[in-house]
């Protein structure tokens, strides 16, 4: 997708800031979310010259529309996270209850012990031992 760089006497190669504008563009058009295959099309087509332009603008102009479409969506989904974090911040705030997480599974509390059929006969005195 890029040019070979010109190199310098000692055979490194040297950047022009022109190569580097057109990588930041390439780099930036992936970031929209442009697939790999348009982006070689676009960059084939900008060899073409003013004969790839019209072709050029339409792949620009199409990306634009998916990128706000994928904005919008971005948009409903941080409206959501902003709508529950302050419900979660008033729950905090007003310490009506504790937010625990729901357990599918069966109670594990014990059962509470029934002392009703402790023998009283324990508590009371040993009688007299008699003679």
């Amino acid at each position: 997708m890029l040019e070979p760089p010109a190199r310098n006497s000692a055979g490194r190669r040297t950047y022009t800031d022109d190569d580097i504008a057109w990588l930041v563009f390439l780099t930036r058009l992936r970031t929209t979310g442009m697939p790999l295959k348009v982006v070689r099309e676009y960059v084939r087509l900008r060899r073409l010259g003013a004969a790839g332009v019209p072709s050029m603008r339409r792949i620009l102009v199409d990306q634009r529309a998916a990128l706000e479409a994928r904005m919008e969506e971005l948009r409903s989904c941080m409206d959501l996270l902003d709508y529950k974090i302050e419900k979660y911040g008033r729950l905090e705030r007003s310490h009506c209850r504790r937010v625990r997480p729901r357990s599918t599974s069966m109670s594990t509390r014990r059962p509470e012990r029934d002392y009703s059929a402790r023998s009283t006969a324990s508590s009371r005195r040993p009688k007299p031992l008699r003679k």
